[in-house]
């Protein structure tokens, strides 16, 4: 029953998790933790002698005396700075470094944490990162961590796009091609998959070829001019939406 009670005590203490959201800001606090770890191993290690002396001596109430004792000492011991990150990049988030947002919020994204995902990568899109823009887009699209709107997420890639994105020129090139949300226009489909080709996409290539087949000369011709046009500084968008609607209303 003792050696049981004993147990029980020392199962509150011995091997226990250590964690904690706290980092390291300097050096000079790693250094400070580090000299405080090593005194409170010192110290456990003292009182593991004390016990097993004890123990041998059958001193059943010592025992537990150092025990209770391990255990106060353990809920206020230092943290094992092993265990501890350093927080360098802490402040640039909350400065509002767009790059840091967007690596956060993605971080969020791959662990399919989508309301906190949502929160940093529309701070970083909302300072024009093109990746954070992206990936919202793709949130949008798939409802992830928010309602479903396509309308939405097209917004998102557009500005992605304009950026020179490259997934996000196939993206919306996608959205061109099969009307998600937008008017089918093959034109302004090809002349995407163009762009994203030239950013290094060869799924783009592939995409344009493909898509090519069921395009009339005319409109190859109409989709390489339109390329010439969007190629022109600050003219990506503006030359976009110009033929867009010039088709749209062509249609009529």
């Amino acid at each position: 029953m003792r050696l049981i009670t004993i147990s029980l005590i020392l199962g509150l203490t011995v091997g226990a998790a250590i964690a904690d959201d706290t980092c390291f800001k300097n050096q000079a606090q790693r250094d400070k933790a580090v000299r405080a770890w090593d005194d409170t191993l010192r110290q456990e290690s003292e009182q593991q002698q004390q016990y097993a002396q004890r123990q041998r001596g059958g001193d059943f109430f010592g025992q537990l005396k150092d025990a209770v004792r391990q255990q106060n000492r353990q809920q206020t011991s230092p943290l094992n700075p092993v265990n501890i990150q350093d927080c360098a990049q802490t402040p640039d988030i909350d400065d509002g470094n767009a790059m840091s947002q967007y690596t956060l919020g993605k971080e969020y994204l791959d662990s399919k944490e989508f309301p906190k995902a949502l929160k940093w990568l529309l701070l970083s899109a909302n300072q024009k990162n093109a990746d954070a823009q992206y990936e919202l887009g793709n949130m949008y699209f798939q409802g992830l961590g928010v309602a479903k709107n396509q309308k939405t997420g097209t917004n998102w890639h557009r500005k992605s796009a304009g950026q020179g994105h490259s997934l996000a020129q196939q993206t919306l090139g996608l959205t061109y091609q099969f009307g998600a949300s937008v008017s089918v226009n093959h034109v302004a489909a090809y002349a995407l998959y163009q762009f994203s080709e030239l950013g290094g996409n060869a799924l783009a290539q592939k995409l344009r070829s493909g898509l090519s087949a069921s395009m009339s000369p005319q409109e190859i011709e109409s989709a390489d001019g339109l390329v010439v046009e969007m190629s022109k500084p600050g003219n990506f968008l503006k030359s976009l939406d110009k033929y867009i609607s010039r088709s749209a209303k062509a249609k009529r």
